[in-house]
């Protein structure tokens, strides 16, 4: 999203603002993006590529975080309030729909599924460079089911602190998931 993509919405029409907020909405839930025969030859068509990603940008912002004001970005980018106002009130009308297509959009990025885990811990007493090194390991192994059929076994071996931090991520990743659904 760039605020001089944005701004372009001052060169649309007052009527042509809201129709093309919501078709950037329908492209973005999995239907057709605008296409800038649809709107007729209001801007070059450098211009309204960077409008409709800009556009596109804003929607995905929206969508994502509800705590995110369209209103202030567009106001950033220069959008006067009669041509900021359509757009405000399309992504309010529709954020339940786009915040659902993203939700499903972020769920379907990946179709590996893990079938079966083992963990086991050890202690390392020594390295070939080190002769006492009394260090906990723990042994993560994962059978991940891929979408052709085929399985793959990942393993892993982390230190204290490696674990620490893999933790503390799938503790972040759960804090987001649980704030989408």
């Amino acid at each position: 999203m760039t605020s001089a993509g944005l701004a372009l919405l001052e060169e649309c029409g007052d009527d042509v603002v809201e129709k093309l907020t919501h078709r950037v909405i329908d492209g973005v839930v999995g239907r057709t993006m605008p296409r800038v025969l649809d709107f007729g030859k209001m801007l070059s068509p450098t211009k309204w590529r960077q409008l409709t990603t800009a556009l596109e940008g804003l929607v995905r912002s929206v969508g994502r975080s509800p705590s995110f004001e369209a209103a202030e970005a567009l106001k950033a980018a220069g959008v006067a309030d009669g041509k900021s106002t359509p757009v405000s009130g399309a992504l309010a009308a529709r954020a339940d729909e786009l915040r659902s297509a993203l939700l499903l959009e972020a769920a379907t990025i990946g179709t590996s599924t893990i079938q079966n885990f083992d963990w086991n811990v050890a202690v390392a007493v020594a390295s070939d460079q080190i002769s006492t090194l009394n260090e906990p390991l723990m042994q993560l192994s994962f059978t991940v089911a891929h979408p052709d059929g085929s399985e793959e076994e990942v393993r892993m071996e982390l230190s204290n602190v490696e674990l620490r931090d893999l933790i503390a991520k799938l503790e972040a990743a759960n804090k987001v998931v649980r704030e989408l659904a």
